[in-house]
């Protein structure tokens, strides 16, 4: 393939290096039902799915390789002993006319159960086409999100208390990790005393907003009626199936009309118009937004390289860059002496500066501890002290 030719194939999304000096070039063709994009290789495997693919000329014994093993092979086979998060699918079949595994294709191990590889002995030039199926429909579903307390039900006096009662026996560590464990266990150990649990959501149910008891029932009956006429295949049995189907869709539509109805009738005169589009937009879904570039990331980092060129000193007229370079000795000098100097910052923080500081604004989404603003600005005088004691060792240490 070169840069002239133009090559399209319905249905198909394509990918494509255009033919060099010492190459042929390479094309990737996915199926467009199937969403998937261009990633630099220094981002794959950041907590997604991956499917890397390609001839890596990599030769190893480990990867079936027929020739000398080559230093590419054995930087492939450490990076499968230290990543254990990828695997190599390829069965050892050769993907070459002369034999050997050049082809490799390289999955996120999650997959494997529901991955499988191929090779295809028609589609060949001196390389055998592969064919990798991923049945991501069997995948079990995400794990629901664990529960967040909820705050609006909080018994503020009672988690102070709980803190209080830590705080009064606590002996503060000298190593700052392990201060910041125990305030933070602390924390959340009176949260837990104080604070009861969102309820779990149903968000991987794709008709969440109308899936009830009604409709758990009739899906059960459907599948029940499926799992009867794959074991007892008869023409009857295809007629109860249609039968449990008409009628469960039936009760579905009216359950969802019915929904639909009690949630219409949640809008009046009162009804304010932020509040209007917030509903509308959870009834359409809210619609993925096309970024502002067809290609931000390339685009971004020409725009940061654009950037320090422009602002580089090589830009500055030569008299002015001579006269930085006389004068870079007397800066560095300055500044040597400031360091050694003592300033009015150079002090332990206050409790009334940790006060002045405490965030009261709207808790938003916690780390993987929990711990909301909420959580540390109603912690009382216990929880305050505490704090201050990890902000103090950390400003002492000039450690994180």
């Amino acid at each position: 393939m070169s840069k002239d030719q133009q090559f399209r194939l319905p249905g198909y999304q394509q990918y494509s290096v255009p033919k060099g000096p010492n190459s042929h070039g390479s094309m990737i063709l996915v199926r467009a039902t199937i969403p998937s994009s261009e990633v630099e290789p220094i981002h794959c495997g950041d907590g997604e799915l991956v499917l890397v693919a390609g001839d890596f000329n990599a030769h190893h014994s480990m990867i079936n390789s027929t020739t000398r093993m080559n230093l590419d092979g054995r930087h492939l086979v450490e990076l499968l002993t230290d990543v254990p998060e990828i695997t190599l699918i390829n069965t050892g079949e050769p993907t070459h006319i002369l034999g050997g595994t050049l082809d490799l294709t390289f999955i996120f191990t999650e997959l494997v159960p529901v991955a499988q590889w191929e090779v295809d002995d028609e589609l060949t030039s001196d390389h055998f086409a592969t064919t990798t199926t991923l049945r991501i429909e069997l995948l079990p579903p995400p794990p629901r999100p664990p529960p967040r307390w909820n705050t609006k039900k909080v018994n503020w006096k009672l988690y102070q208390d709980e803190l209080q009662k830590w705080f009064s026996n606590y002996e503060p560590a000298e190593d700052i990790d392990q201060l910041n464990q125990d305030l933070t266990g602390a924390i959340q150990h009176a949260a837990e005393k104080a604070i009861p649990k969102t309820n779990r959501t149903n968000r991987h149910h794709k008709d969440y907003w109308f899936y009830n008891d009604e409709v758990r029932e009739q899906n059960h009956k459907i599948n029940t009626f499926r799992r009867h006429l794959r074991q007892y295949p008869s023409p009857e049995g295809v007629k109860l199936l249609r039968a449990a189907v008409q009628h469960a869709r039936q009760i579905t539509q009216k359950i969802r009309e019915d929904k639909w109805l009690e949630w219409c009738a949640t809008f009046n005169a009162h009804t304010s118009l932020s509040e209007l589009w917030r509903k509308l937009r959870i009834a359409t879904g809210k619609l993925p937004r096309s970024p502002a570039h067809p290609q931000p990331l390339q685009e971004a980092n020409r725009l940061a390289e654009h950037f320090a060129e422009r602002s580089s000193s090589a830009q500055l007229p030569p008299e002015i860059r001579l006269h930085l370079q006389q004068v870079q000795m007397d800066r560095e000098v300055v500044v040597r002496h400031a360091i050694k100097q003592a300033d009015t910052t150079d002090c332990l923080f206050t409790i009334d500066e940790i006060r002045r500081a405490r965030k009261t604004s709207k808790d938003i989404a916690p780390g993987s501890d929990g711990i909301t603003y909420s959580l540390l600005s109603n912690a009382g005088l216990a929880g305050e002290l505490a704090l201050i004691i990890v902000i103090n060792a950390s400003w002492s240490a000039g450690k994180l």
